[in-house]
C-alpha cells in the first residue's frame, strides 16, 4: 500500500529484546576506516511501482522518463536522459520488419567493415612511410658519413703534406677544405 511510485529504504539493527538501534563506532571496523563510510555498509533498498506513476505528467526528472518508458514504451526523441537514447535505438531496430532489419544490419556492416578497411590501410600507409624514410635517412646517412669521412681524411693528407692534385684524387675533395 501507499500512493508514490519511489520508495527508499536503510537497513536498521534493532534489538530483539531490548528494541534498540544499533550504532557502529570505531572499534568495530578495522583501523583506517573512516566513520562516515560506516553509514555506507549496509544496503539501501529502492522500490519503483511503475503501476503508480502517472504517464500523463510531463517528466520533471531523469527518473520520471524511465519510469514513463518502463510503463508505456515511450522515449522522447530528443530525451538527454543517460542510457534512454540508446535504448530508444534499440527499441527502434526492435521495432523494424524482419526484412527492414536485415537490411539495417547489412548496412552497419558493411559501414563497420569499410571502417576497418580504412583503419588498416592507414596503418599499412603509415608503416610503409616510414620504412621509406627510414631508408631514405639510412641513404642520406651514409652518403653524409661518407662524405665526413673524406674530408677526414683529405684533411689528415694535408697535415701530413700529401700533394693537393694527390688528395683530390683519392678524396674527391679538392685543395678549398
Amino acid at each position: 500500500m501507499g500512493d508514490d511510485y519511489l520508495y527508499h529504504g536503510q537497513s536498521e539493527l534493532k534489538g530483539v529484546h531490548t528494541g534498540d538501534l544499533l550504532v557502529l563506532g570505531n572499534s568495530n571496523f578495522p583501523q583506517g576506516l573512516r566513520m562516515e563510510a560506516m553509514n555506507n555498509i549496509f544496503p539501501e533498498y529502492y522500490v519503483l511501482r511503475v503501476s503508480q506513476f502517472d504517464e500523463t505528467k510531463e517528466p520533471a526528472s531523469d527518473l520520471d522518463e524511465w519510469m514513463r518508458y518502463l510503463k508505456v514504451g515511450f522515449i522522447s526523441p530528443d530525451t538527454k536522459v543517460p542510457g534512454l537514447r540508446e535504448a530508444k535505438e534499440r527499441l527502434d531496430l526492435l521495432k523494424m520488419d524482419p526484412l527492414e532489419r536485415k537490411r539495417y544490419e547489412d548496412y552497419r556492416f558493411e559501414r563497420h567493415y569499410d571502417e576497418n578497411m580504412l583503419k588498416a590501410a592507414r596503418y599499412v600507409g603509415r608503416e610503409e612511410g616510414f620504412e621509406e624514410g627510414r631508408e631514405a635517412g639510412l641513404e642520406l646517412g651514409f652518403a653524409k658519413g661518407a662524405e665526413e669521412r673524406s674530408k677526414a681524411i683529405a684533411q689528415k693528407m694535408r697535415e701530413a703534406g700529401a700533394d693537393p692534385e694527390f688528395i683530390k684524387e683519392i678524396t674527391g675533395i679538392g685543395p678549398s677544405l
